[in-house]
């Protein structure tokens, strides 16, 4: 599966590099990993989606990242920056007819895999129901 070039400038890695990284278990200890509330399942979309950064002490801004995985509780993507712990963000994630739907939650992780490349964990407010939006995403364990 390609992904879009403006979605790999952003990120700027290679093809090959971004398949790596979405493909390697998430960063972190393997102890925190095991004692997720909710399964995790492999959720790639080829052009990225919307993460919109929520402040309200600047204006909004928005970027595509490129989702790694999906739960109910919450979204593993890579993103080119470092995000602090607790920051607000609205996701835009697509159902199976391309309606987006905004989902909000809060940085809970953040690990750097290259020197501007960073693996990004988000809890979801509130729980969703994923299967939607797995249909149009890559699905697996």
């Amino acid at each position: 599966m390609g992904h879009s070039p403006s979605l790999l400038n952003t990120l700027n890695l290679t093809e090959e590099q971004l398949t790596a990284y979405l493909n390697q278990h998430p960063p972190g200890p393997s102890d925190e990993r095991s004692n997720r509330k909710f399964p995790r399942f492999a959720y790639r979309m080829e052009d990225g989606i919307v993460l919109e950064l929520l402040s309200s002490s600047s204006p909004d801004e928005c970027s595509r990242v490129a989702p790694r995985d999906l739960s109910v509780g919450g979204i593993g993507f890579l993103h080119r920056g470092a995000l602090p712990g607790g920051t607000p963000v609205a996701i835009e994630l697509r159902n199976k007819s391309s309606h987006p739907t905004r989902v909000t939650g809060r940085v809970v992780q953040c690990f750097g895999l290259t020197s501007d490349t960073y693996d990004i964990g988000v809890a979801f407010d509130q729980p969703i129901d994923i299967n939607p939006f797995m249909a149009v995403g890559k699905r697996s364990k």
